[in-house]
């Protein structure tokens, strides 16, 4: 019975000596603590902001293909509400039972071919009425649907560059 006593003396020592080995000393903060992070000089660029992520519809469609079947609704769920620009070509524009019109823009990346729909008031728009298929335009809004079936997106609060 000693026997064992000190066989569990014996293990409890050397067992604290090898779990304290590499561990650091606590120590106290130095005293003063630093302060706020200091402006960015004069030319630097802030970082962009979080709510702005550079991301491109090829780039959320390969993400959500890449996903397995099962989790492709849950991947589409991260990237609604995300702000997304991109520049592609005017391919449709309908009219909408409201003030609205419902463009849509062909953003097209190597060998894949995505809408993005975005829906502006006209008036908003001055030169909208007179642009034709085709024409170069910039999009960028807050996704609020994704079909990765069509290849397509929908943006909420849409802005348009042409």
């Amino acid at each position: 019975m000693i026997i064992f006593f000190v066989g569990g003396l014996i293990f409890r020592f050397f067992r604290r000596k090898t779990l304290n080995q590499g561990v650091p000393a606590q120590t106290s903060p130095t005293w003063p603590l630093p302060g706020p992070p200091a402006a960015p000089a004069r030319g630097d660029t802030p970082p962009p902001s979080p709510s702005i992520v550079s991301v491109t519809p090829g780039s959320i469609m390969q993400a959500i293909e890449d996903a397995p079947l099962l989790q492709q609704q849950d991947v589409i769920k991260h990237y609604i509400g995300i702000h997304i620009a991109c520049q592609g070509k005017l391919f449709r524009v309908d009219t909408k039972e409201t003030d609205l019109v419902r463009v849509s823009i062909s953003c097209d990346e190597p060998s894949q071919h995505y809408l993005v729909f975005a829906e502006v008031n006209p008036r908003n728009y001055p030169g909208l009425g007179i642009l034709k298929r085709g024409t170069t335009v910039q999009v960028s809004g807050t996704i609020r649907e994704i079909n990765p079936n069509l290849n397509t997106i929908s943006l909420s609060e849409p802005t348009l560059q042409f």
